[in-house]
């Protein structure tokens, strides 16, 4: 492969790979498994061949770097121990490679297969006209298949290396040479010959790159992982002369040695943590963040440095979720980065401040603004202060905003970060049984929060839908649920709270109420007897005001400002009731060609960019509002949100539209917008409002650097003599 051609599709006739393979010219990491195929699976990929169909791509890594590699396969040496640099790494290909060169050539020594792979072909045989021709069953037969007396069966590697020899074979048995087995031979042996493996050979790639190709590409099982990358790159074997290294092992020896259930963290997640405590703490590395670029920087030794003190220190990160935060399973934990996060303050930290770390722990779970969604923030934001703070110096935090709506819209799904923050919250309190008030109602199966939680509505969705008016909010809405045992939902079902409640209260119920984190409101309710029933939205706000005040008491000291974008919901009705004008613009979407214009993403997204430049830019500012039409429809963002990969939706919207902002513009122009999102007929509509800049603001487009500028409902651009007549008078300090 020739350099400056990073990514290059490729061939080579099956025989000369099959061959390069057994001259050790391709090399297998470790990370991929030695797998068998199924006898059948390895028939048809030889019938494809047989047909001449495609078999996929091999995708081939040429790289310097050394990883772990496996030393055989089938008993065949593919690995030259004096190899140090040049290798050629099959990273999708693996099964079909390994099946490729032992049904040729067989199996030496072990092997994990219950059956001998050489194979056969059957040349009596006959072709069938159906695509579907099952007759590769017969066609193709192992050691095993084979009739002793059979006179028309040959291997397969007899077929490849001496077909002339076969061919004389059958004529001896009387077959001329037009015969169909021996125009079978003719053909087969031709396939053999001029059949072409596909490669995609990647060469001069950054790691981060090679794993999200293998990715895109990958036919033969799980995904590349950068720890598998790692694994293979740090490994030692038992002979070398410092010791064996194998740090696969070493994590899964620190699971099976440590209670609990947060062991089951997956195995990027140890390495990011690894990966910053050794950015701290061990001298001259270059890790300098968790993406995978950095992950690649890891070294063995800077692992061995830190080693015995980060178990420690994951030890007790475990325990502060479980024993301290009262959260039994990783499923509560509304960030993964607060693994890393805690495991950095921890390590090398003989005197814990847990209740500075509990209020760390909640102000980031809540926070409005989400200071915890992604790598940018991690050290700036986290590591850099928590290391102050463990240090003697004092982290800052800064003002707490919660909105009242995300508490009241969070749903009974679990999959967004603030669905996670309410019922960690809720976990944290310990709640009580309400039949036997010193019994925890916590058991494991709460903690497995698995995709249907057995979690019970306080007002039954049966009680909500049948009682006279109307509900604002969702009865699964997490402000309307509660952790209960089966046994007591059940006693529950669907009846009125009011009556219900009656069945349990008692001397210390209060006190259990108050453990669930449920406003005593609800059981003054069900005393008075002229109460017949409460609305869920009269409920759900009562809660809400609970809720605030108890996490105001864990955020001690910190200032609370807590608004209700609820009733912005008001607001952006009428904004789209007047419709577009001089401060208002209505987008479909945000990356979505929902005309179907072929029109790429980034050139939607500009049709968004052009909008915000011209409000930064106008006296006024203006509102972009996305997910709504030009006749005032609403579109909402489902389009948009499934050209993320990413779960948590809102939060990936948001934060794609700030990067773009930055990128296309300046960050600092992020200082002068604000995104929102409400929810109008069960879709989302996405709310940015921007103010008016303190500078003129360019938008680059192409190379140009464009001025827009909102003129009636249109955003028009500013050619370079208007631009500066306009700037000089609108922007004075410019």
């Amino acid at each position: 492969m020739e350099h400056g051609d990073p990514i290059r599709p490729d061939d080579e006739p099956i025989g000369s790979y099959i061959e390069g393979l057994k001259q050790q010219q391709y090399q297998i990491p470790t990370f991929q498994r030695e797998v068998v195929w199924e006898r059948d699976n390895i028939k048809k990929l030889w019938d494809s061949i047989y047909r001449f169909y495609p078999i996929g791509s091999i995708l081939i890594w040429n790289s310097d770097t050394e990883l772990e590699k496996h030393r055989e396969i089938g008993g065949h040496e593919i690995n030259d121990p004096d190899k140090d640099s040049n290798f050629n790494y099959i990273l999708d290909g693996q099964q079909r490679t390994t099946a490729l060169l032992t049904s040729l050539y067989g199996v030496k020594g072990e092997w994990k297969g219950d059956f001998d792979p050489t194979l056969y072909i059957d040349l009596k045989v006959q072709e069938a006209d159906d695509v579907d021709d099952a007759n590769y069953k017969r066609r193709f037969l192992f050691e095993d298949e084979v009739d002793e007396d059979s006179k028309h069966v040959f291997k397969i590697i007899d077929i490849y290396k001496d077909p002339w020899v076969i061919d004389d074979r059958l004529a001896d048995q009387g077959l001329e040479n037009d015969h169909p087995i021996r125009a079978r031979l003719r053909s087969f042996s031709k396939v053999l010959q001029q059949y072409r493996i596909p490669f995609i050979k990647l060469r001069d790639i950054e790691i981060n790159e090679v794993t999200e190709i293998f990715e895109r590409v990958n036919q033969e099982g799980e995904p590349l992982d950068i720890f598998d990358i790692i694994v293979a790159k740090t490994f030692r074997p038992t002979d070398h002369a410092d010791g064996g290294f194998y740090l696969r092992e070493m994590i899964e020896d620190f699971r099976e040695n440590t209670e609990g259930e947060f062991v089951s963290i997956s195995n990027k997640t140890y390495l990011e943590m690894l990966a910053m405590i050794i950015k701290y703490h061990v001298d001259g590395n270059e890790v300098n963040n968790i993406t995978d670029r950095f992950l690649n920087e890891i070294k063995t030794h800077q692992i061995e440095a830190v080693w015995d003190e980060a178990k420690r220190a994951f030890r007790m990160t475990f325990d502060f979720f479980e024993n301290h935060l009262n959260l039994k399973g990783p499923n509560l934990v509304p960030f993964r980065y607060f693994y890393i996060t805690v495991a950095f303050y921890f390590y090398e930290n003989n005197d814990p401040d847990y209740d500075f770390l509990q209020k760390y722990f909640w102000f980031y779970s809540f926070q409005s603004e989400n200071l915890l969604r992604h790598t940018g923030h991690l050290r700036q934001d986290h590591l850099d202060p928590l290391y102050d703070e463990k240090t003697g110096g004092e982290f800052k935090f800064e003002e707490f905003r919660l909105d009242k709506h995300d508490l009241r819209s969070a749903s009974y799904s679990y999959q967004g970060r603030f669905s996670r923050a309410i019922l960690a919250f809720m976990a944290s309190h310990d709640p009580k049984d309400w039949k036997h008030h010193d019994r925890s109602v916590l058991t494991d199966v709460y903690y497995q929060l698995q995709k249907e939680p057995n979690l019970h509505h306080i007002f039954p969705r049966n009680f909500v839908e049948n009682y006279p008016g109307e509900d604002e909010y969702d009865e699964d809405s997490l402000m309307n649920i509660a952790y209960l045992p089966q046994i007591t939902n059940l006693e529950i079902s669907d009846r009125n709270p009011i009556e219900y409640l009656r069945d349990y209260d008692g001397d210390g119920f209060d006190a259990v109420l108050a453990s669930h984190l449920i406003p005593q409101a609800l059981l003054e309710w069900s005393r008075d007897d002229d109460v017949g029933y409460k609305t869920l939205d009269e409920f759900i706000n009562r809660r809400v005001e609970f809720f605030i005040s108890e996490i105001d008491d864990h955020l001690e000291e910190i200032p609370l400002n807590v608004h209700d974008s609820a009733a912005q919901d008001t607001d952006v009705r009428v904004l789209i009731e007047d419709g577009e004008s001089q401060t208002t613009e209505f987008k479909s979407t945000f990356r979505t060609d929902v005309e179907g214009r072929g029109m790429p993403t980034d050139r939607v997204e500009y049709q968004c960019l052009k909008t915000i430049n011209g409000f930064l830019n106008s006296a006024d500012g203006g509102t972009l509002l996305i997910g709504v039409e030009d006749d005032g429809n609403i579109y909402g963002l489902e389009e948009d949100y499934e050209t993320f990969r990413e779960e948590q939706k809102r939060e990936v919207f948001q934060r794609h539209l700030h990067d773009i902002i930055g990128s296309a513009m300046e960050p600092r122009f992020n200082d002068f917008i604000d995104v929102s999102f409400v929810t109008m007929e069960n879709k989302d509509v996405c709310v940015v409002n921007v103010d008016h800049a303190s500078r003129p603001a360019h938008l680059e487009n192409q190379g140009d650097q464009e001025f827009y500028l909102r003129q009636g409902n249109r955003t028009i651009p500013l050619e370079p003599k208007q631009q500066m007549e306009y700037i000089n008078d609108e922007f004075e300090d410019s």
